[in-house]
């Protein structure tokens, strides 16, 4: 956010109706103060929490690789914006669909208003450098980031460059039809991979049905004192989270129950992975199964 604020107060500089000299000195001050903010944290602060002593979010082996100023570098960066540059296949559609949602919710208004795509700039990067394929897409990172900039983009456009006022209805209710039929078609289908249409697309009747057996979860649920320490498959945390103490399968650490499932809708464990461990777990010397149905399973540590 710090780093964001830099290119905020970068793009409100610019801004041409911005003659005030004490408010242009003002988004000086607060840009330097940022950026020198920003990076004590990464480079002083966080690595002070981490093991390793070191900052271990900086997955960005694309700029790592192009550090130095030379035409080839500046090309790389540039591409990888829009295409996939590190896996042998190619994803360049996630970000494609990103960009794609973008443009039809408004952010086509960024290139007439570069001011605020100057304010965009860091959040294209956080999102398109990053190594893992999920960060690129509209599935699993937010992109919240974009709804502000991208609103006061279009209707600054809107109000600035169309001056008669039929032209302006139509041109918000195009923009809100698009945003709406994006919407919509989204959440029937992605591009992003892992992209679950039962849980994502509220207009399936699938979305409204529980994957699980409520009455079977309910009873295993009985089996665990409420002060017990807890380690349960991530379908199950939100329910049972209202406790000291609580882990995510596979993670036990020092919990004296576990509560898992055999299922394939765990984004922690596959259903492979799950019905491996039940089976590890039912033969060790270090755990007892104190309830067992329909694929659910409780297991209590032993004393």
């Amino acid at each position: 956010m710090a780093l964001w604020l830099v290119f905020i107060c970068i793009g409100l500089l610019l801004l041409k109706e911005n003659q005030n000299q004490t408010l242009k000195f003002s988004l000086i001050f607060i840009s330097l103060f940022s950026a020198i903010y920003f990076w004590l944290v990464v480079a002083y602060f966080m690595p002070s929490f981490s093991n390793a002593n070191n900052f271990g979010h900086f997955k960005y082996d694309i700029i790592s690789q192009n550090t130095t100023i030379s035409f080839e570098s500046v090309k790389n960066l540039f591409l990888a914006l829009f295409v996939d540059t590190t896996y042998l296949e190619n994803y360049s559609a996630i970000k494609i669909e990103t960009y794609l949602c973008l443009a039809f919710a408004g952010g086509l208004s960024l290139l007439i208003n570069y001011h605020y795509l100057i304010m965009l700039v860091p959040i294209f990067i956080q999102k398109m450098y990053h190594n893992e394929i999920t960060k690129w897409g509209i599935c699993y990172h937010y992109s919240v980031e974009f709804v502000a900039i991208v609103v006061i983009s279009l209707f600054v456009v809107i109000s600035k460059y169309i001056k008669q006022p039929q032209i302006k209805y139509v041109t918000v209710g195009l923009f809100t039809l698009t945003t709406l039929f994006v919407t919509f078609s989204k959440m029937v289908e992605r591009k992003s991979l892992w992209y679950d249409t039962q849980n994502g697309n509220i207009f399936c009747k699938e979305h409204y049905q529980n994957r699980f057996d409520r009455k079977t979860f309910l009873e295993g649920s009985s089996f665990i004192p409420p002060e017990a320490k807890l380690s349960a498959l991530d379908n199950f945390v939100p329910q049972l989270a209202n406790r000291k103490c609580i882990y995510l399968f596979p993670a036990i650490n020092d919990a004296e129950y576990l509560y898992i499932a055999a299922t394939e809708y765990s984004y922690t464990v596959t259903g492979g992975e799950i019905t491996t461990q039940i089976d590890s777990l039912k033969k060790s010397n270090s755990w007892e199964t104190v309830f067992e149905k329909n694929g659910f399973v409780v297991f209590k540590k032993r004393s």
